[in-house]
């Protein structure tokens, strides 16, 4: 397991400052784009068209063809940290009708949501320190445990573990690629080099000002078996993976990225390495206790 140290560009400043990691659902809600809507959003198939079908990479439609394929539309769901719910409303939205969404507070979108899905329901919900009186047979969660370190995510285990039931499945995501020397390589020296040099300096002959550099501390990366570990040590049974968004990381970078987008056959030879990198890594674990 690794740091994931993330850079960003301080329009405010001329230097280099640190960032602790999001310290509250505000901080890290306000890093995820606010979990808002437009305001032209006025119908469900326009906000899933919208929200879901053009989601970044397509993550959320991995998500989606996971939980499909492998959970009943029967099942009385949990969704834990669910931020804008577009995934779990797009299953709602094609029959899983048993889905109760939560985080740790209500999302800013959340009175527009309900108004366009009648049948939406949510609640806030700590997964570190809270459980249901009512256990459920599926708990999903999605592009959350990056933010815990290992000992964090083993309680994190531990605890939703009450809230499902003897034989209950559990879905979950990596939500970042494995700690492996590729992604050591892109995240910890390329994409630092290019936004501590090459965009400011594009960004200098732009406007003839020179802008600072914000290094967030902002999660962890790791491998399959830490993930695998931690959840066996709290009870659960591996019993499906599929690896998605294959791309993702090449395209966060300026240098490989715009090429991969002009050179288009260049994506086929990057694909072995591509397989080194999925940025949705999907497991399916069963609760044997």
């Amino acid at each position: 397991m690794r740091k994931w140290i993330k850079f960003s560009i301080d329009y405010n400043s001329k230097g280099i400052k640190s960032k602790v990691k999001d310290q509250n659902y505000i901080e890290h809600s306000k890093a995820m784009g606010g979990y808002e809507i437009s305001d032209n959003i006025d119908t469900k198939e326009v906000y899933l068209e919208k929200y879901f079908l053009n989601s970044f990479e397509n993550r959320l439609s991995n998500y989606y063809d996971f939980i499909s394929k492998r959970i009943s539309k029967e099942d009385e769901i949990l969704s834990l940290a669910c931020g804008s719910c577009t995934t779990e409303l797009q299953l709602q939205n094609d029959g899983y009708n048993n889905i109760l969404c939560s985080d740790l507070d209500f999302p800013a979108s959340y009175n527009k949501l309900k108004t366009l899905f009648p049948d939406f329901k949510f609640f806030i919900f700590n997964a570190m320190e809270d459980t249901l009186t009512s256990k459920k047979d599926t708990i999903i969660v999605l592009n959350l445990i990056y933010l815990f370190n290992q000992d964090e995510l083993l309680h994190f285990f531990k605890n939703i573990k009450k809230s499902l039931k003897n034989g209950g499945q559990l879905v979950i995501d990596s939500a970042g690629s494995p700690d492996n020397w590729l992604s050591y390589f892109i995240h910890d020296i390329l994409l630092p080099f290019e936004m501590i040099f090459l965009k400011r300096i594009i960004y200098f002959f732009k406007t003839g000002k020179w802008t600072g550099v914000y290094k967030q501390d902002f999660a962890y990366r790791r491998n399959d078996d830490k993930i695998i570990e931690a959840a066996k040590a709290a009870g659960f049974e591996l019993i499906d993976k599929e690896n998605y968004a294959f791309y993702v990381d090449f395209n966060r970078t300026m240098l490989i990225g715009g090429v991969i987008s002009r050179v288009k056959f260049l994506k086929n030879l990057l694909k072995p390495l591509a397989k080194k990198i999925p940025y949705s890594r999907m497991f399916l674990f069963k609760n044997n206790e």
